[in-house]
């Protein structure tokens, strides 16, 4: 018997849930009628692109994830760590995140190369004006994550120059990792704005 199967059987009782079958990165979140809570073990290699994904569908109510350990810890990693980066912004900007346990690797079989832990989303407030703002924070994100070692005043170049950085209270000294989720915000509604 199928995982999908037993799932099915385990919560036909259940008129609020819906267990689906299918290629998440493919499927239109959009289409969602209602909002929805999220129970998974994601494939460890596209875990990633998944809650990247996850980040634009706004009728999530939480999820919960098992998830490799390394990836959890970036998601929920703050500013000015060495693991802190796109992803832990991309999803603290739209999710309150805690990690929730690690999962020893002995409750395998086989027991796993990887380390795994258990992860709660939670949906915030949308943070942005509208899509336009919401594409801006993305680019600005990426920007400056692609120069991850360079000064903000250069990897940033192309939306602030320095007396923008003035206006905005933001030493353009500082690299990427040194700015928090809410910093990331302010520049994309500053940009948004001019």
């Amino acid at each position: 018997m199928t995982l999908l199967i037993i799932s099915r059987v385990n919560f036909r009782e259940y008129e609020n849930s819906l267990i689906l079958n299918i290629d998440i990165l493919k499927y239109n979140l959009d289409s969602l009628d209602h909002s929805v809570r999220v129970i998974g073990n994601l494939p460890y290699n596209i875990s990633t692109e998944i809650i990247f994904k996850m980040c634009n569908c706004n009728k999530i109510i939480d999820m919960h994830f098992m998830l490799q350990k390394e990836v959890v810890d970036r998601i929920v990693a703050k500013s000015n760590s060495k693991i802190y980066g796109r992803l832990s912004i991309m999803a603290q900007a739209y999710f309150n995140v805690k990690k929730l346990f690690d999962i020893s690797e002995n409750v395998f079989s086989p027991k796993p190369k990887v380390k795994s832990s258990f992860i709660r989303l939670s949906a915030k407030k949308y943070p942005f004006y509208n899509k336009n703002h919401e594409n801006i924070f993305y680019d600005i994100v990426k920007s400056a994550f692609e120069g991850r070692r360079k000064m903000i005043k250069t990897s940033l170049k192309s939306y602030l120059n320095a007396s923008d950085f003035n206006t905005i209270n933001l030493k353009p000294d500082l690299r990427a990792e040194n700015l928090t989720v809410n910093d990331y915000i302010l520049i994309s509604d500053y940009v948004q704005k001019i």
